[in-house]
């Protein structure tokens, strides 16, 4: 799992925040994640795939990740690379050339 502190921010150009507006921002990113992360391991899957990994919600975290890591192998790098391109995205916000 990423994990979102200070210096995860600060690789991404956000610095001096307070360790309650990180743990804000943070949240928001991981939902973020969550969403982007989502998708793309859905969009790699076949129906049955979804609806196995589906059926497993109501399952224990680690019966959980056993069927994902079944149906969706290389989902450990799709969270990396929707984290790294998140927070490249953030980056950019601060980047006042990147809207000219």
């Amino acid at each position: 799992m990423v994990s979102l502190d200070k210096e995860w921010f600060a690789k991404y150009g956000i610095k001096g925040l307070t360790t309650k507006q990180i743990k804000l921002l943070a949240d928001a990113v991981y939902k973020e994640l969550e969403t982007r992360v989502g998708t793309r391991i859905a969009a790699g899957m076949t129906d049955a795939q979804l609806d196995e990994y589906s059926a497993s919600m109501g399952k224990s975290e680690d019966e959980q990740l056993v069927i994902l890591n079944r149906v969706c192998p290389d989902y450990k790098q799709i969270v990396r690379s929707e984290t790294e391109a998140l927070g490249e995205e953030i980056k950019n916000i601060g980047n006042k050339e990147a809207f000219i």
